[in-house]
């Protein structure tokens, strides 16, 4: 159980802070995602059956989900020999799977693929990409993170309370500086500048 608590603190704690990073640049989207904010909560604080509502929001996550996973990568070890197009996977052997790098190829998310564009994610997620297995941010199949809807909902509610109360801006100080490590997290932090509503 600690280790479930200890996973998801990391990527809820990721995923509302590479959010609010995109939406300070990109405020046409922190406007919409605010405006429907409004609409559907009404004044009222999130909740679970709210948050579902919210399919601007949703999109927006899923993009910053895609651009920023955090969970760059997934170790794996093969159990029986497999053949991986012309390669031999011996048994035993440790591999990688980059999940980072299929969410940045073009061939699966088109020439924008380094653009922050929520639009991509307006009808299901299998339709976002070329493939319906070219996003996995929390990995995929029998082998999908348990705190996945844990962490999902969280970061909505942390982000539907945040544009109720308040319009933000990137700082001028804010350098870009994405590292991988057990997260996807930014090196110089997210400075924002919030304004009360």
């Amino acid at each position: 159980m600690q280790n479930f608590f200890s996973c998801c603190f990391s990527s809820t704690s990721v995923l509302p802070t590479w959010a609010c990073i995109l939406l300070s640049i990109h405020t046409d989207w922190q406007d919409k995602a605010r405006h429907e904010v409004e609409q559907v909560l009404q004044g009222n604080p999130p909740d679970y059956e709210s948050a579902a509502r919210l399919k601007i929001l949703n999109m927006i996550v899923n993009e910053t989900l895609r651009l920023y996973s955090p969970q760059p990568f997934s170790l794996r070890i093969v159990e029986k020999e497999t053949k991986l197009g012309n390669l031999k996977i011996p048994a035993g052997t440790n591999i990688e799977i980059p999940f980072i790098a299929v969410h940045h190829d073009p061939q699966e998310w088109g020439e924008d693929v380094d653009d922050f564009n929520p639009a991509r994610f307006a009808e299901v997620v299998a339709k976002a990409s070329k493939s319906s297995r070219a996003f996995m941010p929390f990995s995929s199949g029998t082998r999908v993170c348990l705190g996945m809807n844990f962490s999902l909902i969280e970061a909505k509610l942390t982000l539907a309370m945040i544009l109720q109360k308040f319009s933000f801006t990137i700082s001028p100080n804010y350098k870009h500086s994405p590292a991988c490590r057990a997260t996807t997290w930014p090196v110089h932090g997210a400075h924002i500048i919030f304004q009360n509503l």
